[in-house]
């Protein structure tokens, strides 16, 4: 089994983890899911509207492969070629009860262009968080949406349920890849507040591609804040991450694969960027 995820990690590069989830369904997984429904019929007010999941905020399930030679107003010269990336957050699945904006899924949309032609494309970060819903076919994990008084607290309480049971498997953590990308030394990485960074591959033909969660080779051991800032001049790209256990916040320096790391327990003051 270790030559067989030595072999994995090195097809897809040094320091990048395949994800690989184990969740767990049979009559566990369903005893809770009853008891989460109970706590949503007894505790939660269905009448509230969800905003983000309508208008201009509505999402959009599927997938769009790519889609070439799109209608061009103008000119695109020959000279420019590349990939024009964004992400933002796009639930797959309905929620159990509340919803807010930082949520969903990521999803990432790309327009190619090459030779004058353009091509589009939207593919999923494919996070364990998402592999796990689509095994289940349903939201199985905590939303921030929920997290309002005792209801909330239950909430929680329900994930944590789930990861003790094995129903979810936690080991790749809990992220969604939503809120922002960042390219560095030639990979470009999906970033969310609470996770480590998702690793994604631009195709030939614009397609889009998980390759699997950065750890840099096992050094990166907390989560990883979504706004890093890169130093235009050396390349270095400064960052930092949370953990519940000291020391809580980890500062950290990127050159290349090499992580260099200072550490420093802040009693728990929150930052935001790097």
């Amino acid at each position: 089994m270790p030559e067989k995820m030595a072999e994995k990690e090195e097809q897809v590069g040094a320091g990048v983890v395949v994800v690989d989830p184990k969740p767990s369904k049979g009559f566990t997984s369903k005893a809770v899911d009853w008891l989460e429904k109970l706590i949503v019929k007894l505790m939660y007010d269905s009448s509230q509207p969800l905003h983000y999941l309508s208008g201009n905020f509505a999402p959009v399930r599927d997938e769009t492969p790519p889609c070439k030679n799109l209608p061009v107003i103008g000119y695109l010269p020959e000279c420019l070629n590349g990939e024009f990336v964004r992400v933002g957050p796009n639930p797959k699945f309905s929620p159990v009860a509340g919803y807010h904006w930082f949520d969903g899924d990521g999803m990432i949309h790309g327009l190619h262009i090459k030779d004058g032609k353009a091509t589009y494309v939207s593919r999923y970060v494919r996070t364990s968080r998402l592999k796990q819903e689509e095994y289940f076919g349903g939201a199985k994990f905590m939303r921030i949406g929920d997290l309002k008084g005792l209801f909330g607290l239950l909430m929680v309480n329900m994930q944590m349920l789930r990861a003790k049971l094995k129903i979810l498997d936690v080991s790749y953590g809990t992220g969604t890849g939503n809120t922002a990308l960042v390219y560095h030394h030639g990979k470009l990485l999906a970033l969310s507040k609470a996770d480590k960074p998702y690793v994604l591959k631009v195709l030939e033909d614009g397609d889009l591609q998980t390759l699997g969660m950065l750890d840099y080779d096992k050094r990166l051991t907390h989560s990883f804040t979504a706004h890093p800032k890169v130093d235009s001049f050396t390349g270095e790209m400064f960052t930092f991450g949370y953990s519940h256990t000291p020391p809580y916040i980890t500062y950290e320096l990127s050159r290349r694969m090499v992580s260099c790391m200072s550490r420093l327990d802040n009693n728990f003051r929150s930052y935001h960027d790097a």
